[in-house]
């Protein structure tokens, strides 16, 4: 065997016949680790030790209107007199921005993870909040179950994951979820509820306006009070119960969709 200089390498003949070379080292790219660090992060973020801490806030006025922008559980009640309840839950990597503040007689609640490191912050903020029978409600939630119970001011409520609940509340009503069932009371007004994976409860008294619900992947099931309504509904796979009055002219109307599920309109036991 002989060893040849060559410029700036070394290279080795083998006889032939002779053994073969060395297994050459495999070496750990950028990418690799890379990859490597960032799952350690994650196993990291998810299994940190949970903490929370939790503060509330009493207004001495009351707001025209409630806005809760958050990711987690939001709970809003009528009451006597305005408090909000904001319990923050994080590991790892820090807990959430918070906030409550009042500007020109809307009150506004946030609550967001940031982003540290290299992963996303695990971190949920949920809101407890107490208002005037009279104010409107508005929810935005990215992850958690929405109630709302006893206002007339409106509501408009949206969740990403989780349940839209409603209790003795007047319209309007818009009630969105992109995960979860949506069911509840809904004293009077137009009321459009939607989900994309739920099914579709309400039980709507008073005197209502437009009625609409669609669900994507459950049943829908409206009780309503015993008037004439004009009815517009249509369901891919499932089957169709109507125990209302139908007049095509009438003005208060009733549109329900289900794209595989059952659809039930029905009126109010007497």
């Amino acid at each position: 065997m002989t060893t040849q200089l060559t410029t700036g390498r070394t290279t080795t003949d083998h006889p032939s016949g002779g053994g073969s070379a060395p297994p050459s080292r495999h070496r750990r790219t950028p990418a690799l680790v890379a990859v490597t660090l960032v799952v350690a992060a994650l196993v990291l973020a998810w299994t940190a030790p949970r903490r929370t801490d939790t503060r509330t806030e009493v207004l001495m006025t009351d707001p025209e209107r409630i806005v809760v922008d958050v990711n987690g559980r939001v709970s809003v009640a009528a009451g006597d007199e305005t408090s909000v309840t904001v319990e923050r839950e994080w590991a790892w990597v820090g807990a959430p921005d918070t906030s409550v503040d009042l500007e020109n007689g809307v009150l506004h609640v946030r609550g967001r993870c940031g982003v540290h490191g290299l992963v996303p912050g695990r971190c949920l903020t949920h809101v407890n909040a107490t208002v005037a029978r009279g104010t409107e409600v508005a929810v935005t939630t990215s992850a958690g179950t929405v109630s709302v119970t006893g206002t007339t001011g409106g509501v408009d409520l949206r969740t990403s994951a989780g349940r839209v609940d409603v209790t003795d509340v007047a319209g309007p009503a818009r009630l969105h979820s992109s995960a979860g069932a949506i069911a509840g009371t809904v004293n009077g007004g137009d009321v459009n509820a939607s989900t994309a994976a739920g099914s579709i409860a309400l039980d709507v008294t008073g005197d209502p306006g437009h009625l609409s619900a669609t669900s994507r992947a459950g049943g829908v099931t409206l009780t309503v009070p015993d008037h004439t309504y004009a009815v517009d509904f249509d369901t891919s796979a499932g089957d169709v119960e109507l125990d209302v009055r139908i007049d095509l002219d009438a003005t208060r109307r009733i549109t329900a969709r289900s794209s595989a599920g059952d659809i039930t309109i029905r009126r109010t036991a007497q």
